[in-house]
């Protein structure tokens, strides 16, 4: 069969099983493909699977024209991070791919930080505590006054509680310890 003909049959064949996975699910639409599938070359039994589902058993490679036509053999994909699934990459026209295997560790994002002493995490905690008990009674202050009859103090108080709790979140986040947000903190 001409290769022009079967990039036609395996697209269509995709567009199929494609709209038989939006109506009815995955399942149906792997059902069936396992059974067109089986009639089909294995390369073009891996193309189908990867067109439809986007994954694949790894067998053989492919050409540029199975994936992507004849007349797209030139680009170039930038990648950055960690790729989770099935990998296509182009080799001087030779169409290949793999299935993920274990999960590669993560990049090492620098030295773990050190330990830091419980008081100091103490002392940042009862920091953040005090600032946010800053904050609420600042507020207070504004919502009994309203903004038009507020003193500059407590704009000016406002704004240096938000920056204390801003610090101390950032300090103790830096450490890894956990600190909620609460809706005023700004």
């Amino acid at each position: 069969m001409n290769d022009d003909i079967e990039d036609a049959t395996i697209l269509a064949l995709a567009a199929r099983l494609r709209a038989l996975a939006h109506e009815w699910g995955e399942a149906a639409a792997r059902s069936a493909w396992a059974q067109q599938g089986a009639t089909l070359a294995p390369n073009d039994r891996e193309q189908l699977a990867l067109l439809v589902f986007g994954d694949g058993n790894g067998l053989g490679a492919l050409t540029t024209g199975h994936l992507a036509g004849r007349d797209q053999t030139t680009g170039t994909v930038e990648v950055s991070g960690t790729v989770a699934g099935p990998v296509i990459g182009v080799n001087l026209g030779t169409i290949s791919f793999s299935q993920p295997g274990p999960m590669a560790s993560p990049p090492s994002l620098g030295p773990p930080p050190a330990p830091v002493a419980p008081d100091q995490v103490a002392q940042q905690q009862d920091r953040l505590a005090a600032y946010r008990r800053t904050l609420a009674h600042y507020l207070q202050q504004l919502a009994l006054l309203g903004s038009a009859h507020a003193r500059p103090e407590i704009s000016h108080g406002l704004h240096e509680a938000r920056e204390g709790i801003a610090r101390a979140k950032a300090v103790l986040r830096g450490w890894g310890i956990m600190v909620a947000d609460h809706p005023d903190d700004g």
